[in-house]
């Protein structure tokens, strides 16, 4: 019976083959920790973008070519990600 995280695999004589999990694809694990990581920096772009403290105070400013730098890296994550994805199917 395969669950969300592991499935099992059997041969053609009826007897286990073996049992895989999504850690076995690397570029599946990359692709998870990527989205996860590019999630993080886009909420913080946003907060530092349009947020406001508790107490009516303005989020800290920095320069924009810091949010340019974050929504590049964020590209380039996503990208690499998914490439790694495709070329593991091939």
């Amino acid at each position: 019976m395969a669950t969300a995280s592991e499935c099992t695999i059997y041969g053609l004589d009826g007897a286990t083959a073996t049992t895989i999990t999504f850690k076995n694809y690397q570029p599946f694990v990359y692709l998870v920790g990527s989205n996860i990581a590019v999630t993080i920096l886009e909420v913080a772009a946003i907060y530092v973008q349009v947020g406001k403290g508790d107490d009516g105070e303005d989020a800290p400013m920095i320069p924009r070519v810091v949010l340019v730098v974050v929504d590049v890296a964020v590209q380039m994550l996503l990208c690499s990600a998914t490439g790694a994805v495709f070329a593991a199917v091939r």
